[in-house]
């Protein structure tokens, strides 16, 4: 009997953890942010290269990262104004759908287009499903 137990033991301390690791990973994957509201353009470079090892798009990581810095004109956290915003400068009209449509299901993006993470995910899975078409310095 005593040898059962710590079989027994550790089936119970791990059933419980998948379901969390999971939940885990979905809420803080790709989250370069320090957690500060202010984003360097080191952490965009960073949430960059995690979406586009998760979602692979032409030209991979160092494309995206170019393509990001032309729209944005250099400046990756640019909070727009002009009707675009972002470091890929997403419209900001069509962002609703575009959010609705390319968040992954389970994971939680802000609201706002200007908002590096968020930007950079929808942008991202866009680009992995349709290529970089949609932006002008592609």
């Amino acid at each position: 009997m005593t040898r059962y137990l710590p079989i027994a033991m550790c089936m119970t301390l791990t059933l419980g953890t998948p379901a969390m690791a999971t939940d885990d990973w979905r809420l803080n994957e790709c989250r370069m942010n320090n957690g500060t509201p202010a984003w360097t353009s080191y952490e965009v470079r960073q949430e960059i290269r995690c979406a586009t090892q998760r979602w692979p798009v032409p030209g991979g990581p160092s494309r995206a990262i170019a393509i990001a810095l032309c729209e944005s004109g250099t400046d990756l956290q640019d909070a727009g104004g002009d009707g675009y915003a972002g470091p890929f400068q997403q419209s900001e009209r069509y962002w609703p759908e575009r959010r609705r449509h390319y968040k992954p299901d389970g994971w939680e993006l802000q609201r706002m287009p200007a908002h590096p993470r968020a930007n950079v995910i929808v942008s991202i899975r866009q680009a992995h499903g349709s290529g970089w078409g949609a932006w002008s310095c592609a």
